[in-house]
């Protein structure tokens, strides 16, 4: 089964989306890690055994990649991958109501500054097989000139 590669983002700091200044309260920042715990509080993890296992491979392979030097890359089975990618594309929350507790569409925060999860999000939307731990290789600075020597 194929192999998917997410690089870990860094942390971001949320703006007002008026004055376009840094938030400063608490919550103000979120890391990939933060996300990764919201993703993970989504209900359909607990939805069938194959669920509750891809969700365990999920923070598995997350919590590998924080033990890393950068780069951190998350390596996920093809299948998990499908799973956690469903989970960013319809997230949800559990919110405690009168009758207990319901699932709810989105990652819980204010909708205004959703836009801002993007840089979070992005590297699980465009995840590939291939690894960006790898070295590319160098380009080719173009013709090179033939040295002839006399023999």
């Amino acid at each position: 089964m194929p192999k998917i590669y997410i690089p870990v983002p860094d942390e971001i700091t949320f703006y007002d989306p008026i004055t376009k200044k840094p938030m400063e309260d608490e919550g103000a920042t979120m890391s990939f890690e933060d996300l990764m715990h919201k993703v993970m509080d989504n209900p359909k993890w607990v939805d069938t055994w194959k669920l509750v296992k891809a969700g365990d491979a999920i923070m598995a392979a997350f919590e590998e990649a924080a033990e890393m030097d950068a780069p951190r890359v998350m390596v996920l089975a093809e299948e998990d991958f499908k799973h956690l990618k469903e989970a960013i594309e319809n997230p949800k929350v559990l919110v405690m109501t009168m009758q207990g507790p319901k699932a709810q569409p989105g990652f819980g925060i204010v909708p205004r500054l959703a836009r801002q999860l993007i840089p979070l999000c992005e590297p699980i939307m465009l995840a590939t097989e291939k690894d960006p731990r790898e070295a590319k290789p160098e380009q080719s600075k173009g013709p090179t000139e033939k040295v002839e020597t006399a023999a």
